[in-house]
Formats: structure tokens, C-alpha cells, sequence
């Protein structure tokens, strides 16, 4: 049964692309189920259907907020059924209507509308014609960019009266956003009409310029394309006659080829390559591409290598000329040498060198590749976060080249050089990969024998190369990555061992870059001591060797002005010269005190003496910790506290006093961070001076970390630690019980020196920290 529509309530057809304007006849294509009943009711009732544009096309709903307010009532003109379902209709717009409400329907899509009336009078006449006018041209102009508009379009346009008539049949025509169109349809005032659609147009016909100018421009390149080939070929043919064949590069790239022993894969794809080259014009840019390809693959060294020591003595000689210590990096050197010897394989092995900023690394690298005969070549890892630095880029990218490890082993031309990969720890990662997961490969000896590099696209060995990494911490190196390296860590040196390095290495050197002779510059022993105590405070020997170019460079310079012949600077003297003193290393107190105990520290320059101050006040048992410590340090001081408590009828105090007092823990430097458990037994043994008020012995230092049970257990840093206690006058020094082994490491002038008495529970810390404690039985 048909539905009643009231007076001024039409059916509605929902349109998606397409703006239908009054006196314009389109054709549309209907497939939504309740349009085709709206347009079947409509031809039956003979009533006009109301054509309104969606503002999204992509949403099937039928509301206003989906769709424009102005519509065009339409009268259908015929309907004819697809073979696909769909209905293809031809309407002719009518009038313009505006939508003043939705009703609801299962069947239909049914509006309430009010019909709008075209404004009937125009004030300024002249003005509308000259409007008319000027789109009628413009849109002449439009028609020679755009095929659609026939000249029958032309002719059929200078033949309509009606200014409406003009603007509708011109907005049709262009090519415009559906938004555009709609707006010159619910424009109500014709002059405005006019105007806008005059400033369609403009827009159209510079878009149409634009676009003839681009193909006319793409022609030439184009014409420009053939000439140049013909020009080539005939280039080409001209050099042949004079005997300067073109294809004599690609013959030159097959002798070098030929002359290198590469793998099979290698070969084939290398021929591969040729034959693509020998088939391109020599002057295109995948020529280029392919010719560069080639190049590197030859200038690779897939099998020549630099023969290895197999003299163990002059390597050992070597390594003691330009380093002192470092014995165990000196072994494990060795060792290498006499296993190459036996067993004639050439596989490096692959270290990592951990240690302080100063000690040696990178030179020590150095003097390895020269004690095992092999060259040296350096890759800086420092900021690298790209994957492609290491595995390189792949040819398809403009500028496309090997990675880091690639370009040494072209830049050494060696297949089995030591390679250093310097700052290993300072490598980033972020959206473009992972190096660090890139060296994987590179430093996995069941791996590297095929390391793939995406420019190369074949497989290059590796296993020939001794890898030297080298780190300041190894926490900062990827598990995956720290597994598949030998690590070998260079402790801080001792000051006999700066001292010694002084002497023998950096003032001669130093004298060498300033231009000195041993009788015109010298140091004494006592001015290294207090440039290495007041001066620098570091692991290695890196600002001690500048504080002693800053003597050299002095000494010249009295020397040049003729205010001396020669320098010898000593303690008196050495203020003049190096300045005011720059560092007040951690010493032993001058007396014992009650609270303030001497732990010990590690820092990534070396250890240092650390004073543990405790403070107690009325409260209610409370802690509170300032020296910008860290939250694992705050922790151990309440498992101090919880122990000491648990132990105070064995220390004869009264456990009401813990309710009594609030506790202050500070480490003077407080602008320092400081953090980690080694400070446990320290803090133990501060707490309870603080209860009992006796005092802490003052030439005595201590380091541990303390379990809740009174337990201590192993710290890290043992060596730079007790060389801070031996540099700041102390003779006892706590340590816990599991790092007795590592005393068998320690420099003879520290065992010497020290009495070191390992620890297994607090209370033998207590008992050998306080002047007079006497623990219960």
C-alpha cells in the first residue's frame, strides 16, 4: 500500500558525488533499496523527488547531520532497470528546496521541505551583465582545457537567457569539490551566485594552465630524451672509429675480477651484474648505480691478508713498551700467539676491553694489532643508532653504501686486520634499528664467516678478524651482545703505576710535542705524586698526561722568551707553573668520632673515601637520609637500623631507645648522587657509635653490603676501592668475606700497604670499628 505524503513532504533521494541544479538534467544511478521506492512512488504519484547531496558519501545514513540543507526538487524524466539490480534515472531539476525536517519512515527516505523562490528583481543591471559576461569567457577560456566541454556545450550556453540558467549549466560543466557546487546552490543572492561562480571558474582555468605548462614541459624532457640518445649512439660510433670503445670499462672491471679469488656466490653474482651493465646506456643513472656496485666488490680483500707474529717474545716486548701493567690483557694476548702457532688457524678472537675513561684502551688496541701482526683499523661507535651504519643500505636508495664494517675492511685492505670497535656502550637505538642487534652477526664467530651486508647482497667473512671492542660500562652493553665477547676489564691504576707510566711514557712524550730535550724540562717524582693527588682524580692517566703537557708547554715558553734555560719543576715551584690545586682527595679524620664512620666508593673515575655522618635527636625512631642519595642506599640504611635493633640486648642498649630518637643519615658532597648497598656495613656500624655513643676508630674503612641477618656480601670495585683507602691514609680496611679471592689480583703495594680483614658478619665489623665495644656472649 502506498504511503500518504502531506502537502510540501516529498520523497527524497540521497545523493553521494553529484549536485543536481534547477533547469539541469543529470543522470544518476539509484541502488539503495528505500531510494528505489521513492523514486517508483514518485513516477506512479507523478510528484517531484527531492535530489539532496550527503556531506560524507562514505556514511549511508539518512539525517541532517548528513546532509546539506538545499536540494533540488526534481521531476523524473525516465528510469530504466540494470542488469545488476541497480536503477539508472534521468532527472530535470525543478526548483530548490531547503529541508525542515526528516520523517521517519521504514520504506522511504520522505523530507518536509520548503520550496525556495529565485530572486525575481536586480538592482544593478549593468552589473549582472558584466558578470554573465565575464563567466560566458571564462568559461570559453576553461573549454580548451577540458575535453568534456564540447562546442556544442559553447553553443547551447551563448543561446540561454536566463542568468540562473547560465550559472547552473557552468557549475556542471566544472570539475569542482562537491562542497563548492553546493555552496552556489544555496546561494540565494545572484550577483553573488555569479560572482562565485566566476571565481570557480579563475581557479579551474589556472589549474588547467598549470597542467598544460607540466605536459608541455614533461614533451620536451621527453624530445629532449631521444635526442640525446641519438646523440649518444652516434658518439658512440665515432669513438669506435677512433678506437675509444666505451665498452673498454667494462672489459677493465672483468680483468680486476678476474684477478680477485672470490667465493662462487660472489662470481656468479658479479657476472650478473655485467651483463646488466653491458646491456644499459652507459650514460644512465642505473649504470652509475651498477658500475659503483662493481667497484666496491673489487676493491674489497677477500683474500689478502697481512702474515701473523708467531714471535711471542718480541710481541710481550711490544705490549711492555707502550704499556706497564695490564698484565692480564698481556697474557690473554699471548696466549692468542701460542695457539696460532699450534694450531695454525687464523680465527681472531674477540675481546672487550671494560674500564675506566683514561686507562688505555683504545692505544692498548693499538699495541695489540702491532704485537700480533695484523693491521689496525678503528670503528667509532660513539652515537650510532642507526642499523644501517653497520649492515649498510640497500641499493635502491640514492647513495646507497656498505656499512661501517664493510668500509674499514675496504679502507685496511686486509681480510684479517684487528679491528677496534671504539665506545661500544655509547650505541642508541630508535625507529630506524637496532645496531647493537646488527653486531650480533658481526661478532658471533659461528656466524661472521657469512656476514651479510645489504648493499654487497653476498655473504663476506669475517672470522679472519680479531675484534677489539672497548666500554666504560658493561651494564650499558646489550646481554645478547656482552655473550658473545670475551670480556676483559682494566682496572684504575695505582699510583705507583701512574707514577711509573709518567716516567716512562708521558714526559718523554711530551717532551717530543713541545720540542724538548730531557736536560731543558724534567719532574720530580714528589711533583707526579701531588699532580695524581691534588691535580686529577681518575682511573686512567689522561689528565695527569695534561697537566704534564701544561708544565711542557710552560717550560717552553720560559725557554723561547729566554727567561730560562731549562725547567726542573719540584713542590716549590709547581704552583707557579700548574696553578692552584684542583682536587682534595678523601684522607683519613684526624680523630675518632662518634656517628661518623669511613665507607668506601667506586665512581667510573676510580674509588674515593666516603664519610658516613649519623645524627640522633628526640623522635619516634624515625630515619631520614640527604646527600641526594639514591633509593637501593636509603634501603640499606633501614636494614641497618632493623639489624642493630635486633642486636641491641648484645650491644647493652635499651631498645626503648630506638622509639625515643629520630635518626639523620648524610654523606657530605651532597650534590653528588650517590647510590648502591656496598654502603651497608658502613651505615651499621655508624648507627650504633650513634646509640652508644662510642666512637668510630679514624684510620679505619670499610665496605659491604648487609642482609637483615647480619650477613655481608660481595661488593664490586674491590681494587679502585682500596686504592682510594691506601691514597687517603688508611691502614684498616673491611671488606666481606666472598671477596677474599679477589685479593690475589691486587697490586703488592696495596696488600703491603693495608691490613685487609674480610668479614662475614656485622658484628665482626662492630667489634673492629668501635675504640671499646664489648659484645655479649
Amino acid at each position: 500500500m502506498t504511503e500518504q505524503i502531506q502537502p510540501q513532504v516529498f520523497y527524497a533521494l540521497p545523493l553521494r558525488d553529484v549536485v543536481i541544479f534547477p533547469r539541469m538534467t543529470t543522470t544518476v544511478l539509484v541502488g539503495r533499496e528505500k531510494s528505489l521506492n521513492g523514486v517508483e512512488e514518485s513516477r506512479k504519484t507523478n510528484l517531484p523527488i527531492l535530489a539532496i547531496t550527503q556531506t560524507n558519501p562514505d556514511l549511508d545514513a539518512f539525517d541532517q547531520k548528513n546532509l546539506y540543507d538545499v536540494g533540488t526538487l526534481c521531476q523524473i524524466v525516465e528510469s530504466i532497470r540494470t542488469q545488476d539490480g541497480t536503477l539508472k534515472v534521468i532527472l530535470q531539476g525543478i526548483a530548490r528546496a531547503k529541508i525542515s525536517k526528516i520523517v521517519a519512515s521504514d520504506k522511504f527516505f520522505i523530507c518536509e521541505t520548503k520550496v525556495l523562490t529565485e530572486q525575481k528583481s536586480i538592482s544593478n543591471e549593468k552589473e549582472l551583465l558584466g558578470l554573465v559576461k565575464a563567466c560566458i569567457e571564462a568559461f570559453t577560456q576553461y573549454a580548451e582545457y577540458n575535453k568534456r566541454v564540447t562546442p556544442e556545450i559553447l553553443a547551447a550556453l551563448t543561446k540561454l537567457r536566463s542568468p540562473y540558467e547560465i550559472a547552473y549549466s557552468i557549475t556542471t560543466c566544472l570539475n569542482s569539490k562537491i562542497s563548492e557546487k553546493q555552496v552556489i546552490l544555496e546561494e540565494t543572492d545572484l550577483l553573488k551566485k555569479l560572482f562565485k561562480v566566476l571565481e570557480l571558474l579563475k581557479s579551474e582555468v589556472e589549474i588547467g594552465q598549470a597542467e598544460a605548462r607540466i605536459t608541455k614541459s614533461i614533451q620536451e624532457k621527453f624530445t629532449k630524451h631521444q635526442k640525446e640518445f641519438y646523440l649518444n649512439e652516434q658518439l658512440k660510433n665515432i669513438k669506435k672509429e677512433l678506437g675509444q670503445d666505451e665498452e673498454g670499462e667494462v672489459k677493465e672491471i672483468k680483468e680486476k675480477l678476474a684477478k680477485l679469488k672470490l667465493p662462487k656466490d660472489v662470481t656468479k653474482k658479479c657476472e650478473s651484474e655485467l651483463a646488466k651493465l653491458e646491456k644499459m646506456n652507459p650514460y644512465s643513472s642505473e649504470s652509475g648505480v651498477v658500475r659503483n656496485y662493481l667497484d666496491w666488490i673489487c676493491s674489497l680483500p677477500w683474500s689478502s691478508e697481512t702474515k701473523a707474529s708467531n714471535n711471542i717474545a718480541k710481541s710481550i716486548k711490544i705490549l711492555d713498551k707502550h704499556h706497564y701493567g695490564l698484565e692480564k690483557v698481556k697474557e690473554r694476548i699471548i696466549e692468542f700467539i701460542a695457539v696460532q702457532m699450534k694450531t695454525k688457524d687464523s680465527k681472531g678472537p674477540i675481546l672487550c676491553l671494560v674500564g675506566a675513561p683514561g686507562v688505555g684502551k683504545t692505544s692498548l688496541a693499538k699495541s695489540i694489532a702491532e704485537s700480533v701482526g695484523r693491521k689496525y683499523v678503528k670503528v667509532a661507535l660513539g652515537g650510532v643508532r642507526d642499523e644501517s651504519e653497520i649492515r649498510g643500505h640497500r641499493r635502491t636508495y640514492i647513495g646507497s653504501m656498505p656499512g661501517r664494517i664493510i668500509q674499514s675492511m675496504r679502507k685496511v685492505q686486509s681480510s684479517n686486520p684487528l679491528m677496534l670497535l671504539d665506545e661500544i656502550d655509547k650505541m642508541a637505538h630508535d625507529f630506524r634499528g637496532d645496531p647493537a642487534a646488527a653486531l650480533l652477526e658481526v661478532l658471533d664467530p659461528e656466524q661472521n664467516s657469512a656476514f651479510s651486508d645489504h648493499y654487497l647482497e653476498v655473504d663476506y667473512d669475517l672470522s679472519k678478524v680479531m675484534f677489539v671492542a672497548t666500554a666504560n660500562s658493561l651494564s650499558a652493553i646489550p646481554i645478547p651482545l656482552r655473550d658473545r665477547m670475551e670480556i676483559i676489564k682494566l682496572s684504575g691504576y695505582t699510583e705507583n703505576e701512574k707514577l711509573h707510566i709518567a716516567k716512562e711514557h708521558l714526559i718523554d712524550k711530551q717532551r717530543k710535542e713541545n720540542g724538548l730535550t730531557k736536560s731543558e724540562f724534567s719532574v720530580s717524582d714528589e711533583v707526579i705524586l701531588t699532580l695524581i693527588r691534588r691535580y686529577t682524580f681518575e682511573a686512567g692517566v689522561r689528565n695527569l698526561s695534561r697537566e704534564i703537557s701544561n708544565l711542557a708547554r710552560k717550560a717552553t715558553k720560559e725557554i723561547v722568551t729566554k727567561k730560562v734555560k731549562s725547567l726542573h719543576v719540584t713542590n716549590k715551584n709547581l704552583a707557579k707553573y700548574a696553578g692552584v690545586e684542583k682536587r682534595h682527595f678523601g684522607i683519613a679524620r684526624a680523630e675518632d668520632c662518634v656517628g661518623v664512620v669511613t665507607g668506601l666508593a667506586y665512581t667510573e673515575y676510580g674509588g674515593d673515601l666516603l664519610d658516613i655522618e649519623v645524627l640522633k635527636f628526640d623522635g619516634v625512631g624515625k630515619i631520614q637520609a640527604t646527600g641526594t642519595l639514591g633509593d637501593v642506599m636509603k634501603e640499606s640504611a633501614h636494614i641497618a637500623l632493623s639489624y642493630a635493633r635486633a642486636i641491641s640486648k648484645d650491644l647493652k642498649i635499651d631498645a626503648k631507645k630506638f622509639n625515643k630518637f629520630d635518626f639523620h643519615i648524610h654523606v657530605p658532597e651532597g650534590a653528588t648522587p650517590k647510590d648502591g648497598p656496598s654502603a651497608g656495613v658502613a651505615l651499621c656500624v655508624a648507627l650504633v657509635s650513634t646509640l652508644t655513643n662510642i666512637p668510630i676508630k679514624k684510620d679505619i674503612a670499610m665496605t659491604g653490603e648487609v642482609t637483615l641477618t647480619g650477613r655481608v656480601l660481595e661488593i664490586g670495585g674491590l681494587k679502585e676501592k682500596l686504592l682510594a683507602a691506601l691514597r687517603g691514609g688508611i691502614k684498616t680496611v673491611l671488606i666481606p668475606m666472598a671477596n677474599k679471592k679477589d685479593l690475589q689480583d691486587m697490586p703488592k703495594e696495596v696488600l703491603n700497604s693495608l691490613t685487609i680483614k674480610p668479614i662475614e658478619k656485622i658484628e665482626e665489623a662492630i667489634k673492629e670499628c668501635l675504640v671499646k665495644v664489648k659484645l655479649k656472649k
